[in-house]
């Protein structure tokens, strides 16, 4: 991985909660803390009603990955 390019986070909570974008300051500070200045990311928090299989938090990632980083078994033949 070159770099965390963003971090969409979703936040299971009822209509009257705003504190979603410090929900989300958890996951950033984790990835910036285990990738140093390649984790630095935009981001987004987004409350909503329900997730699936109830879970409070999902956290969706989109990196960039260099060439030399994948490996051969993910390559198609």
């Amino acid at each position: 991985m070159t770099r965390l390019a963003k971090l969409t986070v979703f936040v299971a909570c009822n209509d009257d909660f705003t504190q979603q974008p410090q929900v989300a300051d958890a996951a950033s500070q984790l990835l910036l803390d285990v990738l140093g200045a390649a984790g630095a990311h935009a981001r987004s928090a987004i409350g909503v009603a329900a997730m699936p299989l109830g879970s409070p938090v999902e956290v969706e990632a989109i990196a960039q990955v260099s060439a030399g980083a994948v490996s051969r078994e993910a390559q198609p033949q």
